[in-house]
């Protein structure tokens, strides 16, 4: 079998990229003869679009892709995703996403999973079945509670909720412990429930822009966390416990009442001499 470093993977690529379908599909048919190795941009070519999916289908180039990014003619279209069992990646795109179209216990491998703006209103529950899954992108939709289904998906190290109607959070969110990223900007929170603190290995959190007037002092407890925004809220002072977060690099504080107090901002750029402070 031919190896890829013996062909022009470059205009292999090229070949995928063009918009002529003629030339996608002479693509991969030089792929199929291929031995496949771990190069993510010419996997991402691949099915990049309802053409190429029936294509990789036809030339048994199935168990090959790793990355599929569903665009507006795979509804519709009928194909099922079922045979790419070695799928890691998948992202829907054009706010056209059918949840009865989609059998997700199909792809045992799943890593990644992108909802971002699908104008969801809710929580995919499906989605538990996914136990590999370790980044779920679900800003920018209309989402307004969360099920407690969530905590189900154990292996979860990032979780993006931004641009939501979130005014609070299930108690299952807790059970992720291995979340290390948890994006809630732009939402409508006004206070922070459950207790963030439990998610011990989290290592970045966004609260920016929500209706935040107060922080917990148990926060820190996030004895790893490294950035914490809390950009646009109504924060007019922050714990006297902050000083345990010794692993804290970024704190941003921009757009907050807290922000034009020199006197506290001093304070806590005494308390965390090693943290970079933006306000």
């Amino acid at each position: 079998m031919t190896s890829i470093e013996n062909l022009d993977s470059n205009s292999v690529k090229a070949l995928l990229r063009s918009p002529l379908e003629a030339n996608q599909q002479i693509g991969l048919a030089l792929i199929k003869s291929m031995e496949i190795i771990k190069d993510d941009e010419l996997i991402s070519l691949m099915a990049d679009n309802s053409n190429k999916l029936i294509w990789c289908q036809e030339y048994g180039l199935t168990n090959a892709v790793s990355i599929i990014k569903l665009d507006r003619t795979f509804y519709g279209s009928g194909i099922d995703l079922s045979p790419f069992v070695n799928l890691e990646k998948l992202y829907f795109n054009q706010q056209l996403f059918q949840s009865n179209q989609i059998l997700f216990k199909a792809f045992p491998k799943l890593k990644t999973l992108s909802f971002t703006g699908q104008r969801l209103r809710k929580f995919p529950k499906a989605i538990r079945r996914l136990q590999k899954l370790e980044t779920l992108y679900l800003g920018n939709n209309r989402l307004t509670e969360l099920p407690s289904e969530l905590g189900q998906i154990k292996n979860l190290r990032v979780l993006i909720l931004s641009k939501n109607k979130l005014q609070s959070l299930p108690a299952a969110l807790l059970k992720l412990a291995h979340l290390k990223n948890l994006n809630l900007a732009n939402n409508r929170f006004s206070k922070i429930t459950p207790k963030l603190e439990q998610l011990q290995n989290l290592e970045v959190l966004n609260l920016s822009h929500n209706l935040l007037e107060r922080i917990p002092s148990e926060m820190a407890a996030l004895s790893n966390l490294r950035i914490l925004n809390l950009t646009g809220n109504n924060i007019s002072s922050l714990p006297i416990t902050f000083w345990k977060l010794s692993q804290l690099e970024r704190l941003h504080l921009t757009n907050n009442p807290i922000a034009k107090d020199n006197f506290l901002i001093n304070r806590l750029k005494t308390m965390l001499p090693h943290t970079q402070i933006k306000h």
